[in-house]
């Protein structure tokens, strides 16, 4: 992911499209594959729930929300803390944010130091690819054959949730229940 790079990568969900924040090339190239959607923000996923210390405002709460086990990925949306790079907020101020410990991003966090974004590996409106090999040959171009390797992903995307105090908002089903994140998100307090 150095010098304006992107590169392909599974997560526990599904396989994504890895870009440093910090890169206003490798950033504007991913803007580029998604078009208008990126103004809702990229999310960024980390390993380990450290390193998006300052990205958010809700302070260890988070914390102890991502170190629950849930059946499948999820993704929080929350406000920005002063740390989540510009790249990455949306038009109203939040950050997208999960840990994911598959083996990829172990190693991509690892490399990095520091969070990433991850976007599905796909053009915006289009179907995420279930693998780099079937993703659109122009969009394979883009990425010049850098892959990650790991194990495959599920197949299925996070749970994309916004907590507003205990209220949570679904933005997009995924395999873990609203009910198992509420529950988790209720305990965190």
């Amino acid at each position: 992911m150095t010098c304006g790079g992107l590169v392909a990568h599974p997560t526990t969900g599904l396989w994504g499209i890895a870009a440093d924040p910090l890169s206003t090339i490798a950033m504007a190239r991913l803007s580029g594959i998604k078009g208008s959607a990126s103004r809702q923000g990229f999310i960024v996923i980390a390993a380990n729930v450290r390193l998006f210390r300052g990205w958010h405002t809700v302070g260890e709460r988070f914390d102890r929300f991502a170190a629950t086990a849930f059946e499948g990925p999820v993704t929080v949306v929350l406000e920005a803390g002063p740390q989540a790079q510009p790249s990455v907020v949306s038009e109203v101020g939040t950050v997208a944010l999960r840990v994911d410990t598959h083996l990829a991003v172990t190693q991509l966090s690892k490399a990095l130091g520091r969070p990433f974004t991850s976007t599905s590996l796909n053009f915006a409106g289009e179907p995420p690819a279930p693998t780099p090999n079937e993703a659109p040959k122009t969009l394979r171009e883009l990425l010049g054959g850098r892959f990650v390797a790991g194990p495959e992903p599920s197949g299925t995307a996070s749970t994309l949730v916004r907590f507003d105090g205990d209220r949570i908002e679904v933005l997009r089903s995924g395999v873990t229940p609203q009910s198992v994140i509420a529950a988790a998100w209720a305990g965190s307090k």
